[in-house]
């Protein structure tokens, strides 16, 4: 029986002695994988930091967006009464984008939205035909 006791207590000595053997290196393992996590939980929160201020700037950019297409309307529509009224004085829309620097297709957008526009806001003159509102030729439409 002594021989059984002695190679138990020599398992146990040998298993003592490999885990101490593996001490340093499984510590060092530990201590790379807390910094491995360190480094990801700083990724994350700064990962998560970057798209709050990205949104944060995508809803001022939509807001200020807004305020300046509110505010361009009406210039867009004195553009728009211009090329109608360049229409309206025998100007084809070729030369009328030509000297405007803008598309035909755009001319023919400005054009219908300043012939509805003035058609609501201008009086026409029964006698003449013409709208007695000032055109604006020197307006320039976005492109």
């Amino acid at each position: 029986m002594t021989g059984t006791r002695s190679a138990t207590g020599t398992r146990a000595r040998a298993l003592r002695r490999a885990r101490a053997a593996q001490a340093p290196a499984e510590a060092r393992r530990q201590a790379r994988q807390l910094r491995v996590e360190a480094a990801l939980a700083a990724y994350y929160q700064a990962a998560e930091s970057a798209a709050g201020i990205r949104a944060a700037a995508r809803t001022q950019a939509a807001r200020i967006t807004k305020q300046a297409e509110n505010a361009a309307a009406a210039p867009d529509a004195d553009a728009a009464r211009a090329v109608a009224e360049l229409r309206t004085l025998g100007e084809v829309n070729a030369e009328i984008a030509r000297m405007c620097g803008i598309s035909v297709a755009a001319v023919r957008k400005l054009a219908a939205a300043g012939k509805k526009d003035a058609e609501c806001a201008e009086p026409v003159s029964a006698a003449t035909g013409e709208s007695s509102g000032p055109g604006v030729p020197g307006a320039i439409p976005d492109r």
